[in-house]
Parts: structure tokens; sequence; C-alpha cells
């Protein structure tokens, strides 16, 4: 059987909107295999779990409300998500906490989607390599 979060994104979507995915068990499969393969391929600056995991249990008790309702996504961290960190991959901007939503993320949570957590990105999406590795050949 396929694990949830191996689901395409249209998948997911249509599992959600049927009632046979939970938001919150699609979230639960993505930390477990984020927990697996993240050590290695280290391509999460930070993961807001506890938060991740309310909104999907408030999008599971709720009609389905918008085209990414229940779905997790990564913000690259470059991109400011309200009350979250914003390095843009260097120590120039180490404190920096975003006070709102970039206009991207506001329209990805207006859709439904549920922001698990931001992305290493190289140094101002620019510069030299990060410390994520390829998923296929670590």
């Amino acid at each position: 059987m396929t694990q949830p979060w191996e689901l395409t994104l249209t998948a997911a979507v249509r599992a959600i909107g049927e009632g046979s995915l939970p938001p919150s068990a699609l979230l639960d499969s993505c930390l477990e295999r984020i927990a697996q393969r993240d050590p290695d391929v280290q391509a999460w600056e930070l993961l807001d779990v506890d938060a991740a995991r309310r909104v999907a249990r408030e999008k599971d008790a709720r009609p389905v409300a918008g085209l990414l309702h229940g779905v997790p996504i990564g913000i690259k961290d470059i991109i400011d998500v309200e009350g979250l960190p914003t390095g843009c991959g260097t120590p120039l901007r180490a404190g920096h906490v975003a006070d709102r939503d970039a206009w991207v993320v506001a329209q990805a949570r207006d859709a439904g989607a549920v922001v698990l957590g931001k992305t290493v990105t190289t140094e101002f999406a620019a510069y030299s390599p990060n410390k994520t590795r390829n998923p296929w050949d670590v």
C-alpha cells in the first residue's frame, strides 16, 4: 500500500476531499518520512511541528475549503512566514523573525495549505551551495 507521503499532490488532494485521508494523517506520514530522511538530506531549516499539527487537526474537523486543504508545504527560507525566522541562508539575518506572511504564503494558507516549516536555501538564494544533499544520491 502507498504511504500518504508517497501520494502526488493531486492524489493527496483527492483523498482528503473524499474523506479517506485526514489532513493530520497526511502530515504525520510526512513527518515520519522527514524523520527518516532529513538527517541525510538536510533539506529542512526549521520544522514548526506543533503549529502544523494544530492546523491539520483543525482542517480534519472542517469541510474541505480550498484547493490545498490540509496539504503540508515547506516554505523556502527566503520567504517570510509570520512568527518564524527568515534567515535567507546567511548569518546576516540571524534573529530576524517575520511579523507577517509573504503574499505567496498567505495565498497558500488561503487555499488551505498547512505550513510545515522552512526549507534550506543558499545564501540569499544566489550564492554558495548549502548543506542540502541530493535525496537520490546523498
